[in-house]
């Protein structure tokens, strides 16, 4: 029988051992490991390690008998049985495949699309451009749809899970796997019909993915972070969605679509609260990056296509519209005016955190996707 602090004692001792080693631990991401090797006050080697349970990957600035890389994995095999994957372009860790190409990395999760369609017996089903319609309108099950047909939930919700997993490389899907994943409990045909859709649409984006290119044009150097809101887009309790992606050296490294708290009365409310969940997001980069010694070549950019919110966001100005809400909100100003991050007006159609928000047609869906999604 395993000890119920089995787990506890399993994580305590590897980072014992990862720090015996020399690497350090973020205090940002309590996952991630990191060493720096200086000569001549140059950094001539940089190792970082990223664990999950009892899973590692690493990536190292040199590779050889002398590298950190080989020094760590063989103080690893003095101390565990591990199992190391050979050197290879393509590999899998957690579920994710990593492969790697001359001029960027992809990570995809093609496998789990292709077991996902052929489990609901849609392999052959024909692909759609988008994951829903963009008059698609969610409600909850009624009364009388609870006590007709029984719908079996469990296959909704196994659906749903294998969704939320996909979503870690897919943000094309976040927006719409939010809202889906709110009627688990009673899910009625309609929101299967609209889960189907998505598989529809994943039947034909199966090898899409997440694209790191190894050098980045100048305009998409730094850190970027789109930030949308849809204004009482939610259709039972009037309450707006924040969105936003986060976007580095060209490629989207994080992503959120969430219903907002608190009821917005205005658009300029529900734009200057997603903007400052977009910032806690810059600025949480920003302090990841500042801790494993890589320095961001500008302060991080917010965009919004408010430009009221810019400016509430910018300064302070009298407006009765924001007299009630939370002070908390105000963390943006906040930041800017401390010089730690720059708010922007961006024109609407080129808002890429417009998909994080609401349903949009097919010309903005593809409009919109390949500045962070790589088929």
């Amino acid at each position: 029988m395993v000890p119920p602090n089995a787990p506890r004692v399993y994580s305590q001792h590897m980072i014992k051992s990862l720090k015996d080693f020399g690497l350090q631990q973020s205090k940002i991401d309590p996952c991630v490991f990191y060493q720096v090797k200086y000569q001549h006050q140059h950094r001539a080697d940089y190792l970082a390690l990223t664990v999950y349970v009892d899973d590692f990957i690493s990536g190292q600035q040199k590779i050889g008998p002398n590298s950190l890389g080989h020094h760590l994995w063989d103080h690893l095999h003095k101390r565990y049985n591990i199992i190391e994957q050979p050197p290879s372009t393509k590999f899998t860790f957690i579920g994710l495949e990593i492969e790697e190409h001359e001029d960027h990395i992809k990570i995809h999760q093609e496998p789990l699309v292709i077991s996902l369609l052929k489990a609901t017996g849609m392999s052959t089903c024909k692909p759609q451009p988008t994951p829903a319609d963009s008059n698609l309108k969610l409600l909850p099950t009624t009364e009388e749809e609870k006590q007709g047909d029984d719908l079996n939930g469990v296959t909704y919700r196994s659906i749903i899970g294998s969704l939320l997993w996909l979503r870690n490389t897919r943000p094309d899907l976040a927006h719409i796997i939010s809202k889906l994943s709110s009627f688990c409990v009673h899910p009625s045909k309609h929101h299967l019909t609209a889960v189907k859709r998505v598989l529809r649409y994943l039947a034909g984006t199966s090898k899409h993915g997440l694209h790191f290119p190894r050098e980045c044009k100048p305009e998409q150097a730094g850190l970027v972070i789109y930030s949308d809101s849809d204004y009482a887009g939610d259709h039972t309790k009037s309450k707006s969605t924040s969105g936003y992606i986060s976007i580095f050296h060209g490629c989207a490294i994080s992503w959120s679509s969430r219903k907002q708290s608190t009821t917005a009365l205005s658009t300029l409310e529900a734009e200057y609260t997603a903007l400052c969940e977009a910032t806690r997001d810059a600025i949480g980069w920003s302090n990841f990056f500042e801790q494993i010694n890589h320095t961001l070549p500008s302060r991080p950019r917010i965009l919004c296509d408010n430009q009221a919110a810019v400016i509430h966001g910018e300064e302070y100005r009298y407006q009765p519209k924001l007299r009630h809400i939370s002070v908390s909100y105000h963390y943006t100003r906040e930041q800017v005016l401390a010089g730690k991050v720059d708010l922007n007006w961006i024109a609407g159609e080129d808002n890429v955190a417009d998909i994080m928000t609401k349903h949009v047609t097919k010309k903005v869906f593809q409009h919109l996707t390949p500045f962070f999604l790589m088929s």
